[in-house]
C-alpha cells in the first residue's frame, strides 16, 4: 500500500529555501533586473519540483498546491515578524 503525504514536504522545503535565498539577494542586490530574473528562476524551479513529484506519482497535484501555499503563508508571516 502506497501512502501519499499531504501537504508535500518537498514543495514546502523548496519554496522556503528559494524564498530565503530571494530575500537575501534582494536585500544585498540593488539591480532590480537581477532580482526579477532570480524571481522568475525560483518560481520556475519550484514548479519544476512540483511537476516532478506529480510525474513520479509521489504526490497528487493538490498535495503540491497545499505545500506551496502553506509555506508561502509561513514565509510571509515570518517576513512580517522579522521586519519589525
Amino acid at each position: 500500500m502506497e501512502v501519499f503525504s499531504y501537504p508535500s514536504g518537498h514543495a514546502m522545503l523548496i519554496v522556503s529555501l528559494l524564498f530565503s535565498i530571494y530575500y537575501t539577494i534582494t536585500k544585498s542586490e540593488k539591480n532590480h533586473k537581477i532580482n526579477y530574473i532570480y524571481l522568475l528562476l525560483s518560481f520556475s524551479f519550484s514548479l519544476f519540483i512540483g511537476f516532478t513529484r506529480v510525474y513520479l506519482e509521489k504526490h497528487y497535484f493538490t498535495d503540491i498546491l497545499a505545500g506551496i501555499y502553506s509555506q508561502r503563508f509561513n514565509d510571509i508571516y515570518f517576513y512580517i515578524v522579522w521586519s519589525f
